[in-house]
């Protein structure tokens, strides 16, 4: 039997802030804290939170639906990227008050796309940008299904990308709630 890709802990949350409306930062503690570690800049984090009626969560199966935010995510791995090197990064956004300072010593041009301000969809603006870096590029797209798919296809098959440099990953799908999807067996 092959061992799971992930392991599960249990935390308690010791406190929490909102760093922006949308946004809720959470501080976990307990004792399984000191087995936590890094998967890398960009690692999937899944919080399984009690449903009212229950003192604990009722854990899905590993390819049960997903939903997280991809902003700490970008945070991390820009903050990771080496002095000077190039990056292009388009994040999108429900209102402009929940823009973060995302501190990075990389050559990066970041691009908000704010819902609230009538911004273009993230696959408009990828297609519209003809400054995109130089060299051998990587990318790593995650969000919406349906978008992180259609910013992809762009990527590989209209400008040219390798598609083993292409990362993507849907953490979730428009119009479906986690529920739906755990239902039809779908991942997002």
């Amino acid at each position: 039997m092959t061992e799971a890709p992930f392991q599960f802990f249990t935390l308690q949350v010791s406190r929490t802030t909102r760093p922006t409306p949308s946004f809720v930062r959470v501080t976990f503690g307990g004792d399984d804290v000191p087995r936590l570690a890094s998967g890398g800049r960009d690692q999937r984090v899944k919080l399984f939170l009690p449903r009212p009626g229950q003192d604990a969560p009722v854990l899905p199966g590993p390819d049960d639906g997903q939903n997280e935010s991809a902003l700490p995510a970008v945070a991390g791995i820009l903050e990771s990227l080496p002095p000077g090197i190039p990056a292009r990064v388009w994040i999108t956004l429900q209102h402009a008050a929940d823009r973060w300072e995302l501190p990075t010593t990389a050559d990066a041009h970041v691009t908000w796309l704010v819902r609230d301000e009538s911004a273009p969809t993230t696959e408009e603006a990828i297609r519209a940008a003809d400054d995109l870096p130089g060299g051998t590029p990587y990318a790593w797209i995650a969000g919406e299904s349906a978008t992180v798919k259609a910013v992809r296809r762009h990527l590989v098959g209209e400008r040219g990308l390798d598609r083993k440099a292409v990362k993507f990953t849907g953490y979730w799908r428009r119009g479906t709630s986690e529920d739906e999807l755990l239902h039809s067996g779908e991942d997002a």
